[in-house]
């Protein structure tokens, strides 16, 4: 489905839309004086000032009932919301793992925050290795093995809640190797190994975390119960390219060849109510220089900079002289909503409340805890 504009998670309809507009001068050219260049070639007569008045931030806003033949839907300017599955019930095998089933992290994607995202962004080398270490609270990073993971690993570092979030959004995921004491487990595919235990590997590490594939009524509601301590941010918002409040974009401009611009802004809120950007006038803010240039993969080498550079999301370099290159982080598009406790599988099952009648599970104090998992409420 494509996003409407209520408010959701930052993303509104005011902030989506913005009156603010730039133009491009010569650099010997005064900001608020001098007309557009001549040397832009895209947008198309881009030595105009009604060009740059109607090259609005690039966003994904869409009046839906304003969609016609004479006015279609923009592709590139298309929001969509991925949600995720209904959380399904493990059942828990302790003391075995799941050989040779791993699930490939490279080739898999799982919606978080309402968009897509690698399944390897949760790979514990990516998010806790040396090279980028991870140290928001929900990086895991207890469950890394420095020196032994590798950027081939498909270990991932994740609680049980997470690891059961993320097979049940991953396509053809059947079970999880979990470990006991640390925040890591392994995905895995269908495969010769099952639920028999002949077909499965010790280790007094690990508990294999079986799917299952049909509920009764009673766990579909508490799949439903969802609450604030469900909700987790796991990874920093997405950035998809488009405008938002702390940061403007317009795109496509292209120039004739290189050279050196002034780039000029238009601030709708200085011009006075109900006005918006028309003449050179409007234009007197001075952004910075433009640097046009056909050797911009020297330039991206940090070694040749001067200046704190940091790379932008549709291609070139955005460069501070006197400060850091500022990174506004992206409103979050929603939120994940982690399994309810209800399902989440406890670590220290024991084969004995899983397989002992209902009623004596019940009733010992071992069982108290794991009674969900009880066999006969399974069935």
């Amino acid at each position: 489905m494509t996003f409407q504009h209520s408010k959701i998670f930052g993303f509104t309809a005011d902030k989506l839309l913005s009156k603010d507009r730039i133009t491009i001068i010569d650099c010997k050219g005064t900001c608020g004086v001098s007309s557009p260049t001549a040397a832009v070639t895209v947008p198309s007569a881009g030595n105009k000032i009604e060009t740059w008045n109607n090259l609005s931030p690039f966003s994904w806003f869409v009046d839906l009932p304003a969609i016609d033949e004479q006015n279609p839907q923009d592709p590139e300017a298309e929001m969509r919301f991925h949600p995720a599955k209904e959380a399904n019930t493990y059942n828990p095998r302790s003391g075995f793992y799941c050989p040779h089933s791993n699930i490939d992290l490279d080739m898999h994607v799982f919606p978080s925050g309402g968009v897509r995202r690698p399944l390897k962004d949760h790979q514990c080398y990516t998010k806790c290795s040396l090279n980028a270490p991870c140290t928001d609270d929900d990086c895991f990073c207890g469950g890394h093995y420095s020196g032994y993971d590798s950027d081939t690993s498909n270990a991932i570092c994740a609680d049980v809640k997470l690891c059961q979030y993320l097979c049940d959004n991953v396509e053809g995921c059947v079970s999880i190797d979990m470990h006991r004491e640390r925040d890591r487990c392994f995905l895995n595919y269908a495969s010769a190994c099952d639920t028999h235990e002949d077909n499965l590997m010790p280790d007094e590490h690990y508990t294999l975390l079986i799917r299952q594939s049909d509920f009764n009524d009673e766990q579909a509601g508490a799949r439903r119960t969802q609450t604030a301590q469900q909700a987790r941010r796991l990874l920093p918002a997405a950035d998809l390219g488009f405008s938002w409040d702390k940061m403007l974009r317009f795109k496509p401009i292209q120039f004739k060849s290189g050279g050196t611009f002034k780039l000029c802004f238009c601030d709708s809120e200085i011009l006075g109510s109900g006005s918006v950007c028309s003449t050179e006038r409007d234009y007197k803010i001075e952004v910075g220089t433009i640097h046009a240039s056909g050797v911009s993969c020297l330039i991206a080498n940090p070694k040749l900079q001067r200046v704190s550079c940091t790379g932008q999301r549709h291609g070139g370099l955005r460069c501070y002289e006197h400060m850091e290159a500022p990174k506004p982080e992206p409103p979050m598009l929603g939120v994940t909503i982690l399994p309810p406790d209800e399902i989440v599988t406890p670590l220290s099952l024991s084969a004995k409340c899983l397989y002992m009648p209902e009623e004596e599970a019940a009733a010992d104090p071992e069982c108290q805890t794991v009674s969900g998992f009880q066999s006969t409420t399974l069935r």
